[in-house]
């Protein structure tokens, strides 16, 4: 179980970096739309 719960925060961790690149490139996608 103290395994269980490491992996499982570093998953969430992963999930949240991957989904903050993500807006990163939706911003830069809109901004250059825009301009």
């Amino acid at each position: 179980m103290k395994f269980l719960l490491p992996a499982r925060c570093a998953g969430i961790y992963d999930t949240l970096r991957r989904f903050i690149q993500q807006h990163k490139e939706f911003s830069l996608a809109v901004a250059r739309r825009a301009a």
